[in-house]
Protein backbone atom coordinates (compact mmCIF):
# COMPACT_ATOMS: atom_id res chain seq x y z
CA UNK A 1 0.00 0.00 0.00
CA UNK A 2 2.78 2.26 1.08
CA UNK A 3 4.51 1.79 -2.27
CA UNK A 4 1.08 2.34 -4.60
CA UNK A 5 0.70 5.42 -2.39
CA UNK A 6 4.16 6.87 -3.12
CA UNK A 7 3.75 6.29 -7.19
CA UNK A 8 0.76 8.62 -7.82
CA UNK A 9 0.67 10.81 -4.13
CA UNK A 10 3.47 12.56 -2.17
CA UNK A 11 3.05 10.21 0.70
CA UNK A 12 4.61 10.32 4.18
CA UNK A 13 4.35 8.44 7.42
CA UNK A 14 3.65 10.72 10.67
CA UNK A 15 4.52 9.61 13.89
CA UNK A 16 2.13 10.55 16.53
CA UNK A 17 4.06 9.31 19.59
CA UNK A 18 5.86 12.24 21.11
CA UNK A 19 9.51 11.15 22.51
CA UNK A 20 10.50 10.68 24.85
CA UNK A 21 7.34 8.60 26.21
CA UNK A 22 9.42 8.14 29.67
CA UNK A 23 11.89 9.73 32.32
CA UNK A 24 14.32 6.66 32.72
CA UNK A 25 15.48 6.82 28.97
CA UNK A 26 16.82 10.98 29.12
CA UNK A 27 18.10 10.59 32.28
CA UNK A 28 20.27 7.38 31.20
CA UNK A 29 21.49 9.22 28.35
CA UNK A 30 22.62 12.45 30.46
CA UNK A 31 24.71 10.04 31.93
CA UNK A 32 26.38 8.13 29.15
CA UNK A 33 24.43 4.77 29.19
CA UNK A 34 25.00 2.67 26.31
CA UNK A 35 21.51 2.12 25.71
CA UNK A 36 22.09 -0.40 23.35
CA UNK A 37 23.72 -2.55 26.50
CA UNK A 38 22.03 -1.44 28.94
CA UNK A 39 18.19 -1.69 27.36
CA UNK A 40 17.83 -2.46 24.10
CA UNK A 41 19.69 -5.78 24.04
CA UNK A 42 18.47 -7.32 27.37
CA UNK A 43 15.09 -6.53 26.24
CA UNK A 44 15.54 -8.51 22.88
CA UNK A 45 17.16 -11.29 24.09
CA UNK A 46 14.10 -11.47 27.01
CA UNK A 47 10.42 -10.62 25.61
CA UNK A 48 12.33 -9.69 22.01
CA UNK A 49 13.74 -11.37 18.63
CA UNK A 50 14.57 -9.87 15.34
CA UNK A 51 15.89 -11.27 12.09
CA UNK A 52 18.11 -9.29 9.79
CA UNK A 53 16.06 -6.38 8.39
CA UNK A 54 14.01 -6.06 11.76
CA UNK A 55 13.53 -6.60 15.35
CA UNK A 56 10.81 -6.11 18.10
CA UNK A 57 9.73 -6.72 21.45
CA UNK A 58 6.65 -8.36 22.71
CA UNK A 59 4.54 -8.39 26.36
CA UNK A 60 1.42 -7.33 27.96
CA UNK A 61 3.58 -4.12 29.49
CA UNK A 62 2.74 -0.90 28.23
CA UNK A 63 5.87 0.96 29.90
CA UNK A 64 8.07 -1.82 29.40
CA UNK A 65 6.93 -0.91 24.99
CA UNK A 66 7.25 2.89 26.37
CA UNK A 67 11.14 2.41 27.47
CA UNK A 68 12.21 0.28 24.34
CA UNK A 69 10.56 2.62 22.44
CA UNK A 70 12.26 5.55 23.58
CA UNK A 71 15.73 3.31 23.96
CA UNK A 72 16.12 2.67 20.00
CA UNK A 73 14.80 6.26 19.31
CA UNK A 74 17.82 8.04 21.09
CA UNK A 75 20.00 4.91 19.73
CA UNK A 76 19.29 5.22 16.32
CA UNK A 77 16.77 8.01 15.51
CA UNK A 78 13.98 5.30 14.38
CA UNK A 79 10.33 5.22 14.88
CA UNK A 80 8.69 2.51 15.08
CA UNK A 81 6.45 0.74 12.52
CA UNK A 82 4.08 -0.80 14.99
CA UNK A 83 3.56 -0.28 17.67
CA UNK A 84 1.00 -1.78 21.13
CA UNK A 85 -0.74 -3.71 17.89
CA UNK A 86 -2.57 -6.98 19.88
CA UNK A 87 0.20 -9.68 17.97
CA UNK A 88 -1.42 -12.79 19.21
CA UNK A 89 -5.06 -12.01 20.55
CA UNK A 90 -3.80 -12.64 23.99
CA UNK A 91 -3.28 -9.50 25.59
CA UNK A 92 0.42 -9.22 24.24
CA UNK A 93 1.85 -6.23 21.90
CA UNK A 94 4.50 -6.11 19.66
CA UNK A 95 6.94 -2.61 19.15
CA UNK A 96 8.18 -3.27 15.59
CA UNK A 97 11.37 -1.38 14.50
CA UNK A 98 12.81 -1.83 10.41
CA UNK A 99 16.56 -1.12 9.93
CA UNK A 100 18.96 -3.05 8.61
CA UNK A 101 21.89 -1.23 10.14
CA UNK A 102 20.23 -1.19 13.63
CA UNK A 103 19.84 -5.18 12.86
CA UNK A 104 23.63 -5.26 12.22
CA UNK A 105 24.89 -3.06 14.97
CA UNK A 106 22.56 -5.19 17.26
CA UNK A 107 23.73 -8.56 15.88
CA UNK A 108 27.39 -7.61 15.82
CA UNK A 109 27.11 -7.25 19.70
CA UNK A 110 24.80 -9.93 21.03
CA UNK A 111 25.56 -12.84 18.68
CA UNK A 112 21.80 -13.97 17.80
CA UNK A 113 18.57 -12.54 18.66
CA UNK A 114 16.66 -16.02 18.59
CA UNK A 115 16.94 -17.55 22.60
CA UNK A 116 14.74 -20.27 22.00
CA UNK A 117 14.24 -23.72 19.19
CA UNK A 118 11.57 -22.15 16.60
CA UNK A 119 8.33 -24.30 16.02
CA UNK A 120 9.29 -27.98 15.46
CA UNK A 121 13.32 -27.52 16.03
CA UNK A 122 14.79 -29.96 17.78
CA UNK A 123 17.18 -28.89 20.98
CA UNK A 124 20.06 -30.30 19.36
CA UNK A 125 19.21 -28.28 15.91
CA UNK A 126 18.87 -25.23 17.91
CA UNK A 127 21.96 -25.45 20.29
CA UNK A 128 24.39 -25.86 17.03
CA UNK A 129 22.85 -22.59 15.67
CA UNK A 130 25.16 -19.51 17.27
CA UNK A 131 23.48 -18.43 20.59
CA UNK A 132 22.97 -15.25 21.77
CA UNK A 133 25.63 -13.65 24.47
CA UNK A 134 25.90 -10.87 26.69
CA UNK A 135 29.57 -10.38 26.28
CA UNK A 136 28.93 -6.84 25.11
CA UNK A 137 28.22 -6.01 28.91
CA UNK A 138 31.75 -7.01 30.09
CA UNK A 139 33.64 -3.99 29.80
CA UNK A 140 30.48 -1.76 30.02
CA UNK A 141 30.20 0.37 33.36
CA UNK A 142 29.07 -0.68 36.64
CA UNK A 143 25.57 1.85 35.92
CA UNK A 144 25.31 -0.20 32.39
CA UNK A 145 25.47 -3.13 34.09
CA UNK A 146 22.86 -2.41 36.80
CA UNK A 147 20.59 -0.93 34.38
CA UNK A 148 20.70 -4.05 32.00
CA UNK A 149 20.10 -6.94 34.77
CA UNK A 150 17.14 -4.07 36.01
CA UNK A 151 16.05 -4.61 32.13
CA UNK A 152 16.12 -8.32 32.12
CA UNK A 153 14.63 -8.57 35.58
CA UNK A 154 12.04 -5.87 34.50
CA UNK A 155 10.81 -8.24 31.27
CA UNK A 156 11.67 -11.41 33.01
CA UNK A 157 11.83 -10.93 36.81
CA UNK A 158 8.97 -12.21 39.68
CA UNK A 159 8.72 -11.30 43.04
CA UNK A 160 6.92 -13.21 45.87
CA UNK A 161 6.88 -14.88 48.75
CA UNK A 162 6.75 -18.45 49.11
CA UNK A 163 6.96 -20.43 52.33
CA UNK A 164 8.83 -18.88 54.84
CA UNK A 165 11.22 -16.66 51.93
CA UNK A 166 11.12 -13.65 49.89
CA UNK A 167 11.78 -15.66 46.20
CA UNK A 168 13.04 -13.28 43.57
CA UNK A 169 13.78 -15.16 40.33
CA UNK A 170 14.22 -14.27 36.87
CA UNK A 171 12.94 -16.25 34.47
CA UNK A 172 15.70 -18.07 31.46
CA UNK A 173 15.53 -21.12 29.70
CA UNK A 174 18.65 -20.10 27.47
CA UNK A 175 21.73 -22.23 28.95
CA UNK A 176 24.15 -19.06 27.22
CA UNK A 177 21.96 -16.43 28.12
CA UNK A 178 21.56 -18.60 31.93
CA UNK A 179 25.36 -18.19 32.13
CA UNK A 180 25.60 -14.56 31.13
CA UNK A 181 22.45 -13.47 33.37
CA UNK A 182 24.17 -14.98 36.25
CA UNK A 183 27.69 -13.63 35.75
CA UNK A 184 25.73 -10.37 34.90
CA UNK A 185 23.96 -10.10 38.65
CA UNK A 186 27.05 -11.58 40.36
CA UNK A 187 29.16 -8.58 38.95
CA UNK A 188 26.06 -6.28 40.95
CA UNK A 189 26.67 -8.15 43.82
CA UNK A 190 23.30 -10.19 43.91
CA UNK A 191 24.53 -13.50 43.37
CA UNK A 192 21.73 -15.96 41.54
CA UNK A 193 21.19 -19.89 41.52
CA UNK A 194 20.57 -22.11 38.23
CA UNK A 195 16.91 -23.46 39.28
CA UNK A 196 15.84 -26.05 36.81
CA UNK A 197 12.29 -27.25 35.19
CA UNK A 198 10.50 -29.75 33.65
CA UNK A 199 8.42 -28.35 31.42
CA UNK A 200 11.23 -25.72 29.17
CA UNK A 201 12.64 -27.09 26.13
CA UNK A 202 16.17 -26.60 27.87
CA UNK A 203 15.32 -27.68 31.19
CA UNK A 204 16.27 -24.87 32.51
CA UNK A 205 13.78 -22.27 34.13
CA UNK A 206 15.26 -19.22 36.17
CA UNK A 207 17.91 -17.96 38.31
CA UNK A 208 16.58 -17.03 41.73
CA UNK A 209 17.60 -16.12 45.29
CA UNK A 210 15.81 -16.29 48.88
CA UNK A 211 18.21 -14.15 50.00
CA UNK A 212 16.92 -11.18 52.07
CA UNK A 213 20.46 -9.45 51.49
CA UNK A 214 20.17 -9.94 47.71
CA UNK A 215 16.65 -8.82 47.36
CA UNK A 216 17.84 -5.54 49.39
CA UNK A 217 20.89 -5.30 47.18
CA UNK A 218 18.29 -5.56 43.95
CA UNK A 219 16.26 -2.82 45.27
CA UNK A 220 19.01 -0.52 45.77
CA UNK A 221 20.04 -0.63 42.57
CA UNK A 222 16.55 0.86 41.57
CA UNK A 223 14.80 -2.32 41.31
CA UNK A 224 11.87 -2.97 38.55
CA UNK A 225 11.72 -0.21 36.11
CA UNK A 226 8.31 2.22 37.20
CA UNK A 227 5.13 0.73 36.10
CA UNK A 228 6.43 -3.14 35.81
CA UNK A 229 3.30 -5.25 36.98
CA UNK A 230 3.12 -9.20 37.83
CA UNK A 231 1.42 -11.18 34.95
CA UNK A 232 0.56 -14.58 34.16
CA UNK A 233 2.47 -16.02 36.96
CA UNK A 234 0.14 -16.10 40.12
CA UNK A 235 -3.45 -15.38 40.21
CA UNK A 236 -3.05 -13.60 43.88
CA UNK A 237 -0.42 -11.41 42.64
CA UNK A 238 -1.62 -10.78 38.72
CA UNK A 239 -1.64 -6.99 37.96
CA UNK A 240 0.52 -5.83 41.02
CA UNK A 241 2.89 -3.11 40.61
CA UNK A 242 6.42 -5.60 41.31
CA UNK A 243 7.87 -2.83 42.82
CA UNK A 244 5.18 -2.25 45.29
CA UNK A 245 5.60 -6.27 45.71
CA UNK A 246 9.40 -5.78 46.29
CA UNK A 247 8.96 -3.30 49.12
CA UNK A 248 6.00 -5.10 50.86
CA UNK A 249 8.10 -8.72 50.90
CA UNK A 250 11.33 -6.39 52.36
CA UNK A 251 9.42 -4.66 54.85
CA UNK A 252 7.05 -7.34 56.22
CA UNK A 253 9.72 -10.14 55.91
CA UNK A 254 11.13 -10.31 59.52
CA UNK A 255 7.44 -9.81 61.22
CA UNK A 256 6.22 -12.40 58.58
CA UNK A 257 9.05 -15.16 59.54
CA UNK A 258 8.44 -14.70 63.38
CA UNK A 259 4.25 -14.71 62.88
CA UNK A 260 3.78 -18.45 64.08
CA UNK A 261 -0.39 -18.28 63.08
CA UNK A 262 -0.44 -18.86 58.97
CA UNK A 263 2.06 -18.99 56.58
CA UNK A 264 4.13 -15.54 55.33
CA UNK A 265 2.93 -16.21 51.54
CA UNK A 266 -0.61 -15.51 52.75
CA UNK A 267 0.34 -12.73 54.55
CA UNK A 268 2.27 -11.09 51.58
CA UNK A 269 -0.76 -11.93 49.57
CA UNK A 270 -3.13 -9.94 52.08
CA UNK A 271 -0.58 -6.82 52.38
CA UNK A 272 -0.68 -6.80 48.50
CA UNK A 273 -4.35 -7.18 47.87
CA UNK A 274 -4.89 -4.26 50.57
CA UNK A 275 -2.44 -2.09 49.54
CA UNK A 276 -2.68 -2.02 45.58
CA UNK A 277 -6.70 -3.05 46.19
CA UNK A 278 -7.29 -5.54 43.77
Amino acid sequence: MVNFLQTFYNYQKVCKLKFPLTKIVPGLVEQGVDLRKAIIMPLLQSDGSGKKKDFWLTGKCVSLHSIFADAVFYTYKLLPSGYFFDSNESGCYKTYFISKIACKDLLNLCGAFKSEPAHGQSRAEFLKEKQPHMKYLEKSSLLEKETALRSYASAEGYIGHTGKNPKFEIACANPSLCKYVKRLAEAVGIPLRVQKAHNTWSGLGALSTGKVSSIEKFKAIGGFFSGMKISGSTKYLEGAEKNEVLEIVLKHNKDLINNKKEKPSKQVIGFVQKITSF
